[in-house]
């Protein structure tokens, strides 16, 4: 593995620990830039979910439909937010 994907990107201290079980990763698995492995690496250190497709760099152009429907699932099955008191 090579890339800041796969040296482990200091995500948590770009984003609050708290959120990082919001992360999903849609990734082609025939990109280049990325390999399969390391997104899917990335996913599992960040607590995230992996959805990988049958594409390149551009996934999310190439299969605009399928990546639409798999990230509607993530959101729906993401819990509730806490009400606030504003």
């Amino acid at each position: 593995m090579s890339g800041w994907l796969a040296r482990g990107f200091a995500v948590a201290t770009l984003v609050p620990i708290a959120l990082l079980a919001l992360l999903g990763v849609v990734h082609g698995e025939r990109d280049p830039m990325a390999s399969a492995r390391a997104a899917r690496a990335f996913a599992e250190r960040t607590h995230g979910r992996y959805a990988g497709f049958d594409a390149g760099h551009f996934v999310l152009l190439t299969r605009r439909e399928e990546t639409r429907a798999s990230i509607a699932d993530w959101l729906r099955r993401r819990p509730a937010a806490p009400a606030r008191d504003d």
